[in-house]
């Protein structure tokens, strides 16, 4: 019986004990522990833990691209991010980016 208890929850993290409905919720949190990243954008190779960050993520890809039209602009823009010290993208900086 505690191990149909234990099935259907509360679902505790060993390391700081905070508490879930789900094992799943649990499993998600837990990578805030191990610094696992499993989630990386197909254009840039940057990491993720969660998937619905990579999802705002990729966005940031697609709205430079309507941004800048034409390609010699965009190419244009991407210098600033190349330069001996990369800027901060004036054009187009997310919080959080």
């Amino acid at each position: 019986i505690a191990a149909i208890a234990q099935a259907e929850g509360p679902f505790t993290c060993s390391l700081c004990w905070k508490v879930f409905k789900k094992p799943s919720h649990l499993h998600q949190h837990q990578i805030i522990h191990t610094g696992e990243k499993p989630f990386s954008c197909s254009i840039c190779q940057k990491s993720f833990n969660r998937r619905e960050s990579l999802k705002r993520h990729v966005r940031t890809h697609s709205d430079l691209l309507r941004r800048f039209a034409q390609s010699s602009s965009l190419a244009e823009h991407q210098r600033l991010h190349v330069v001996a010290r990369p800027q901060r993208c004036p054009t187009y900086a997310p919080v959080g980016h």
